[in-house]
């Protein structure tokens, strides 16, 4: 059963998505926002293609399966299964939707470090073939006469756990499963791919200010969804600059409330999100309140602007 949900503008500036739907020439923008309406209150659904397609594309000829490949395979949805049966779930639920009270709960499984079935490989034809492993760093191999050569990738041996136990130590306290086993495959799949741990281990530290109000309760994501959200497109850009400029955050705020673009690189999400650097302080003398993680968009849409308080 189709549901009224709500889409933010932020999402048409979704680059990871635009990007993705060039490269596999799937019309992923629409069918995303169209498992928005197919998912429960708790952002899960039945991994059907064929019954979601009919709710998201019903006109598009188009295989839904690779439509739903393309879509796990960039995180930005999580495929699991419980006795046999396959689901799907939303990792940026909780972020990007307000359910109506009245909806009813989920009679669906939870995802947890078990039964999920996502991969972690993205490739551009968004199929389900895995990324082939051997010895030997960099090998190019071909298989029988006439046959596409396929490149093989090897994963290095971490050298030790440390930071994740850091990550683990920082991260803001939930009411429920913390999946740490899955959370580790993301953490150390994100740092080989350069993203430094200290900026992974700062977001969570900010994740747990910025949802002050929500720490020990269910609202606060597992661990694995938070590192596969797209929160994380700010703190991989942050892993390849050195230092951020010397900031005028007042300025900045201000020039944002007037409607310039926010600078993600320098100044991390936007004012009132997870990975915001503006100090704590400066974001309360511009009316943003603790634990109100809602971007200037929706203040402003509700008759509120955080410069005028």
């Amino acid at each position: 059963m189709a549901r009224i949900r709500t889409i933010k503008p932020s999402f048409f500036r979704h680059e990871t998505l635009f990007e993705t739907e060039q490269s596999t020439r799937l019309p992923l923008r629409l069918a995303f926002v169209g498992l928005w309406t197919a998912a429960d209150r708790e952002g899960r659904f039945r991994w059907a293609p064929r019954a979601l397609k009919l709710d998201c594309l019903p006109y598009d000829e188009v295989d839904f399966s690779r439509v739903l490949d393309a879509l796990a395979t960039r995180g930005l949805i999580v495929k699991y299964a419980v006795n046999g049966t396959e689901y799907g779930h939303i990792p940026s639920w909780q972020k990007h939707q307000v359910i109506n009270n009245r909806e009813m709960a989920s009679d669906l499984p939870e995802p947890n470090e078990n039964n999920t079935l996502t991969r972690e490989a993205r490739v551009d034809d968004a199929m389900p073939t895995p990324l082939v492993q051997t010895q030997g760093e960099g090998n190019m191999e071909g298989k029988g006469k006439g046959r596409e050569v396929e490149r093989t990738f090897v994963a290095k041996a971490p050298m030790g756990n440390v930071e994740f136990e850091n990550l683990k130590k920082v991260y803001p306290k939930r009411n429920g499963n913390y999946a740490w086993k899955a959370a580790e495959k993301k953490f150390l799949a994100l740092t080989k791919t350069g993203v430094d741990p200290k900026h992974i281990i700062a977001a969570a530290i900010r994740l747990g200010e910025t949802l002050r109000s929500r720490v020990g309760t269910e609202f606060i994501p597992m661990p694995a969804t938070w590192l596969n959200s797209e929160d994380f497109t700010d703190i991989a850009a942050a892993s390849f600059v050195e230092e951020a400029p010397e900031v005028d955050w007042d300025a900045q705020l201000e020039r944002y409330h007037k409607g310039f673009q926010w600078n993600v690189k320098w100044y991390g999400g936007e004012p009132g999100t997870a990975n915001c650097r503006v100090p704590a302080d400066v974001l309360a003398k511009h009316g943003y309140v603790p634990g109100d993680t809602r971007p200037l968009s929706e203040h402003i849409s509700n008759g509120f602007s955080p410069s005028t308080q």
